[in-house]
Formats: structure tokens, sequence, C-alpha cells
């Protein structure tokens, strides 16, 4: 099989260098925001067993293998509060993400159930996999904030078999 997979990750960090004041008329914390995505063309190699029983209508597999995979969309966006108020000087930055590894690999288990096919059937697949190296090729931005991440994602089809 080939999947396109959209992957991503958001995070909040403590802007101690502006105030909101809320809807009570108190200050409250304020927060930039990142959020991540990275889009992968993954390629998985698996190798599964069929729990049920030959003569049923339908099949149970259980499957593991590897998805190598290349990155094709890196994006990042940053956004952060520059004035006092909720929605006084909201700001959006947008752009590429840097240090994204072009090519990576990961580790997947999952499970299928559908019924067997005469032509064509249909399946749900429930998987999960988890890179193998870490996301970026540096372990730490100019910020000196760690990058040293990997993903896990769990992910749930339909499929159609021939």
């Amino acid at each position: 099989e080939v999947l396109y997979n959209a992957r991503g990750m958001a995070y909040r960090q403590e802007n101690s260098g502006v105030i909101t004041i809320g809807t009570t008329g108190k200050p409250e914390q304020s927060y930039n925001y990142f959020k991540y995505k990275i889009d992968y063309v993954e390629l998985p190699l698996t190798a599964g067993y069929n729990v049920l029983d030959v003569a049923s209508n339908s099949w149970l597999m259980g499957y593991i293998g590897l998805a190598p995979a290349i990155a094709v969309k890196k994006e990042a966006m940053f956004d952060y509060v520059n004035g006092l108020g909720p929605l006084a000087g909201k700001a959006d930055v947008s752009g590429k993400l840097d240090h994204v590894r072009s090519f990576n690999t990961s580790i997947l288990a999952g499970i299928q159930y559908g019924a067997v096919p005469g032509a064509v059937g249909t399946y749900i697949d429930l998987r999960a996999s988890y890179t193998m190296l870490p996301v970026f090729t540096e372990s730490k931005n100019t910020s000196d904030e760690n990058l040293s991440t990997q993903m896990l994602t769990v992910s749930l089809g339909l499929g159609i078999k021939f």
C-alpha cells in the first residue's frame, strides 16, 4: 500500500512579556502557540496473521511491519498575542519548518477486520506507528529548546481489498 499521512504536533509556551485582560477584567497569563504540520508519503511493508478459521466469512488479522516515509510538506505556525486585551494585537506567523528529517521509518502494528472478498471486500484497520528516528535532524533549536522528538500515531481507516 501507499499512504499519505498528515501529521502534526502543537504546544504552548508562557509569554511573560504580555498580560491578557480576560472577561473578568483581571490579568491572565498569555501563551505563545506553536503548531507543526508534517505530511509524509509512506510505503508500509507488513507481515500479518489471520486469527479466524479459514472457513469463516470474515477475517481478523494482526500485523507488524516497517513504513519507510518521505516528508513532502513541512510547515510551522506561530500564534502569539502582542498587546493588551483578549483580541488586541493578535498576530500569526507561518512558514517552512526547518530541520525536519526528509526520510524516516516507522515501526507499526495493527489489526484489520473485514469480509472475505468475492471480487471486492471492505475492511476496517486500526494501526499504531512510532518513528524510529527523531523527527528533526537537530537536537536543539537556536533558543536551546529540545527538538529530540519522535512521533506516535494511532489511526483508524476503512479500506477496499480486491
